[in-house]
C-alpha cells in the first residue's frame, strides 16, 4: 500500500526519530496485514513500528483500551496471540485513507 511506502521514505530524507509514531505505524500495519488476511502476532507489532517489545505491549494495550484493536488466540498454538483492527477502527481506516488517497 503506497501511504506505507511513503511512511517509510520519509527516513531516507529525514531523522527517522523525528517521527516516532508507533500507534499510527501499528494501526497502519494492521489494516494492511487485514486486507492480505495475514494473522499479526502481537511480537511483531514493534517490529512494524520499530519499538522495542515492552513499548508494543503498551501501545497494544492502549489500543485495545480505545477498541482500535482486539486479541484473538492463533488457533495452530492456543498460548500465542494474534492482533486486528476492530470493525469499527477498519472502517475508519478506511474512511480516512479514502479521503487522504482522494486529495480531499
Amino acid at each position: 500500500m503506497s501511504i506505507m511506502r511513503f511512511r517509510k521514505a520519509r527516513g531516507h530524507h529525514f531523522a527517522a526519530r523525528l517521527f516516532a509514531d508507533p500507534a499510527w505505524d501499528m494501526l497502519l500495519d494492521l489494516y494492511v496485514t487485514g486486507k492480505r488476511q495475514r494473522p499479526v502476532a502481537v511480537s511483531e507489532l514493534g517490529l512494524a513500528a520499530d519499538i522495542p517489545p515492552t513499548t508494543a505491549l503498551r501501545w497494544v494495550e492502549k489500543l485495545q483500551t480505545e477498541r482500535l484493536i482486539q486479541r484473538v488466540r492463533d488457533p495452530a498454538d492456543a498460548r500465542r496471540k494474534h492482533v486486528r483492527l476492530t470493525p469499527s477502527a477498519e472502517m475508519a481506516m478506511n474512511d480516512y485513507l479514502r479521503q487522504v488517497l482522494n486529495g480531499g
